[in-house]
């Protein structure tokens, strides 16, 4: 019996320092992508600047001026993309070293980001055969970390493209809604994957569940990111489902009043 407990001792510390060694890697990987897009984002902002100063010379000549509003909105994508990647290196740095998270609040609409991050989703979805139907509502911008919920967004539908492409024969669905009511910000996500037993469903929401589909791939930190950025803003994370009938999402976010976020920083 001795023997087995020792074999089984053994046994679980290769397995948590090998979860350790797959973590250091992820960490180093996604240090080194940071700085990676922080050098192409100040090569970006160099050419943009250069594209600002000749817009105005060559604005009257039609093909030159179309040209050089496609460069400037080329150039904006660009820098937006190269300060997500920089921040979510940044997050994921925090998150792995166990600082606590610091939302960086501003004024934007809640659909917008959501919308935005879901575009970005599309191409994945349209290759796996898998029908994404998003329906926003219209509201007025509230004080938000739009890093922060452009991840959770992503991860969220991310996950339930992976869970869709499980289900037996083509395709699936995967339907995104987005509404305001109570005070809170609600981003509702539902697959009509295979679904999930009880035990999976409450371990994430505790957090302590990593992605199962057989055909995903991916890290598996996804769930455990969304966990950490909800319980950051002050929300909450519902998951219906059962196995065979599909998962529905529901993350919770109080939606903070951009005058109420001004004055709590400015008494900081």
């Amino acid at each position: 019996l001795q023997v087995i407990e020792t074999v089984s001792a053994v046994s679980a510390l290769a397995y948590v320092n090998s979860l350790l060694a797959e973590q250091a890697s992820r960490m180093a990987s996604l240090e080194a992508m940071g700085k990676v897009s922080h050098d192409i984002g100040n090569l970006a902002a160099s050419l943009y600047s250069h594209v600002l100063l000749l817009s105005p010379a060559v604005e009257e000549v039609a093909p030159a001026g179309e040209a050089s509003e496609f460069l400037r909105d080329g150039f904006r994508c660009l820098a937006e993309s190269v300060d997500r990647i920089v921040g979510y290196s940044r997050l994921i740095s925090d998150l792995s070293a166990g600082r606590p998270l610091r939302p960086n609040r501003k004024p934007a609409r809640f659909s917008d980001v959501v919308r935005e991050a879901v575009s970005y989703l599309e191409p994945e979805a349209r290759k796996k055969g898998v029908e994404l139907v998003v329906t926003t509502a219209v509201e007025e911008p509230t004080a938000l970390d739009t890093l922060y919920v452009f991840r959770i967004a992503q991860n969220v539908v991310g996950n339930a493209i992976k869970a869709a492409t499980e289900r037996e024969g083509v395709g699936g669905r995967v339907r995104v809604t987005t509404s305001l009511a109570d005070g809170c910000h609600l981003l509702e996500v539902e697959d009509d994957g295979p679904g999930m037993p009880e035990e999976v469903r409450e371990r994430i929401v505790r957090g302590l569940a990593v992605s199962g589909w057989r055909r995903s791939g991916g890290s598996g930190w996804g769930t455990k990111i969304v966990h950490e950025l909800v319980g950051a803003l002050g929300g909450s994370i519902e998951v219906d489902s059962a196995p065979g009938e599909g998962t529905t999402f529901r993350v919770r976010l109080p939606a903070v009043p951009c005058v109420e976020e001004r004055e709590a920083g400015a008494r900081t």
